[in-house]
C-alpha cells in the first residue's frame, strides 16, 4: 500500500474567482473539490494542481506536467481559449564512456 496516494502542485493566487475560471478552460471542467473557501483542487491521474488564495504568495511555483502528445495537448487547450506557451527541455544524451 503506498503511502502517498496523490501529489498535486501546489499554486498560489491573489484572485481565485480569476484563477478558478483559468483552470476551469485549462482543465475542460470545474474544480474536483472545494476543501475550504481558499482552496481549489482538479484531480488528474495521481497528481493535480490545488490552488489557494494567498497573495503574499502569489506569482511564485511552477508545475511540470508530462503528456503523451504535446500536439494533442496543445489543440485541444486551443479549443478552450488557452494558449500553451512552455519551455521544453531535452536533456543530453549521457555519455557511456
Amino acid at each position: 500500500m503506498p503511502i502517498i496516494d496523490r501529489t498535486p502542485a501546489v499554486l498560489s493566487t491573489d484572485d481565485m474567482t480569476r484563477a478558478e475560471a483559468w483552470f476551469e478552460r485549462f482543465f475542460g471542467h470545474p474544480g474536483d473539490a472545494n476543501p475550504m473557501p481558499i482552496l481549489r483542487e482538479w484531480h488528474e491521474g495521481s497528481g493535480g494542481i490545488a490552488v489557494f488564495e494567498q497573495a503574499d504568495q502569489a506569482g511564485n511555483g511552477f508545475v511540470t506536467m508530462l503528456v503523451d502528445s504535446l500536439d494533442a495537448h496543445r489543440a485541444q487547450l486551443a479549443e478552450r481559449g488557452q494558449r500553451l506557451s512552455c519551455h521544453i527541455f531535452v536533456p543530453p544524451r549521457l555519455s557511456t564512456r
